[in-house]
């Protein structure tokens, strides 16, 4: 997995996000499964994230890209 550095936690359905950041993906993690539900590959070294309604981002210093995941699908939209 890498270290684990960022957790955000969306607040509508208490879905949990954390950076894996030397895999270079965020992890969703739904607290009904109580484990991982999704490993999203986005850019190198995953740092800050921000939740807005129904997406989340995400900052990646390693490469300097921002990665705009859509939280339903799972997936990165635009990076």
């Amino acid at each position: 997995e890498g270290r684990l550095n960022r957790v955000v936690v969306a607040p509508e359905d208490g879905t949990v996000y954390v950076t894996a950041s030397i895999a270079g993906q965020v992890l969703a993690i739904r607290p009904d499964l109580s484990a991982v539900a999704a490993r999203i590959a986005v850019g190198a070294f995953p740092q800050g994230m921000a939740l807005s309604p129904g997406k989340l981002w995400v900052a990646d210093s390693g490469d300097g890209t921002v990665a705009m995941i859509d939280r339903a699908q799972g997936t990165v939209v635009v990076e």
